[in-house]
């Protein structure tokens, strides 16, 4: 048998098979499946495909944004649910890496706070009007406390009007 002969015999009984693009011959682990085949693999290479694909990629990458884009408004809940599954299993993991950011950077979170308070003024307005709501006696307490503070007034004490609104506000 001829060499030529050897080689399409190995390629015939499965052991090796010929990429339709860069032609080389190679084992049939360096290919992907697919169904449709015959043999059950792609006519190309996983490199020749790798190749093409990232060809492709970058020939259409406003497409695939647009497209992306268009798909995270369609499916915002499933978004919003495997964030929370991403979270939980992650949680753990995350607060490590935030002791370990914070013990190296102290003024880490304070940053990081001033940033998500600037990048979210509705959210901050909501929050903030959401403790007042339920801390009435002690938002007034403390916008009077600093507004005093502000003035250059000495800090007083609770008055005799506000103490009892404090007490029920803190289960006494």
């Amino acid at each position: 048998m001829s060499a030529l002969a050897d080689v399409m015999d190995t390629q015939y009984n499965g052991h090796v098979k010929t990429c339709s693009v860069c032609a080389l011959v190679k084992p049939r682990t360096e290919f992907y499946r697919r169904v449709a085949s015959p043999d059950g693999l792609a006519p190309l290479c996983r490199e020749c495909s790798r190749a093409k694909s990232r060809a492709y990629q970058v020939a259409h990458r406003d497409e695939a944004r647009v497209r992306h884009a268009a798909w995270r408004v369609a499916n915002e809940e499933h978004n919003r649910l495997e964030h929370q599954r991403w979270y939980k299993a992650n949680k753990y993991r995350l607060s490590e890496e935030y002791k370990q950011k914070y013990a190296t950077d102290p003024e880490y979170s304070k940053i990081k706070a001033h940033e998500w308070s600037m990048a979210n003024p509705e959210r901050r307005a909501a929050i903030r009007r959401k403790w007042r709501e339920t801390h009435s006696a002690s938002a007034i307490a403390a916008v009077r406390r600093r507004q005093e503070r502000l003035a250059g007034v000495p800090v007083a004490d609770f008055t005799d009007e506000e103490w009892p609104a404090v007490l029920r506000e803190f289960n006494h």
